[in-house]
């Protein structure tokens, strides 16, 4: 699990790890099958993890990658899998809701910008989504993007 790489994804297995771990916080909220495996095919998407841990999804955005969706095979393998992608040498940002943030700050490793916080729409539902990272630099170059647009 030590490089981001593109991977084809044709499993019904790994959309079902993602479906398990969606109704785990979102129940209702999940991709169909054949959305998310389009998703993840798509050639921009890399994938953090293997076949016994699950999968991380995301793109890399300016150097930075940025995880879009979560495949664990276990809830066991899927903090094994943060974990992982945190301590690893990729700079990491996580958009997301509180209830995963809640989750993220029990991790070492990951720096949370409190002053950072965003409306987005979900599944025709504002969510507020927050800012977390591995890595200080990509907590500054957030910070001094967010006061540029927020004026």
């Amino acid at each position: 699990m030590s490089t981001l790489r593109s991977i084809t994804v044709s499993s019904v297995r790994v959309h079902n790890w993602y479906s398990d771990a969606m109704c785990t916080r979102r129940n209702g909220s999940q991709l169909t099958r054949e959305g998310f495996l389009a998703h993840v095919s798509q050639p921009q998407v890399l994938a953090w993890g293997d076949i016994k841990m699950g999968f991380i999804f995301g793109e890399m955005r300016k150097g930075i990658f940025c995880p879009s969706h979560f495949a664990p095979k276990s809830k066991r393998a899927g903090v094994a899998l943060i974990k992982s992608l945190i301590s690893s040498e990729h700079e990491v940002l996580f958009a997301v809701p509180d209830d995963l943030g809640i989750m993220l700050r029990k991790m070492s490793g990951i720096y949370h910008l409190n002053s950072i916080q965003f409306p987005v729409c979900f599944r025709n539902t504002v969510c507020i989504k927050s800012i977390y990272t591995n890595c200080g630099l990509v907590l500054d170059r957030a910070h001094k993007l967010h006061k540029r647009y927020s004026k």
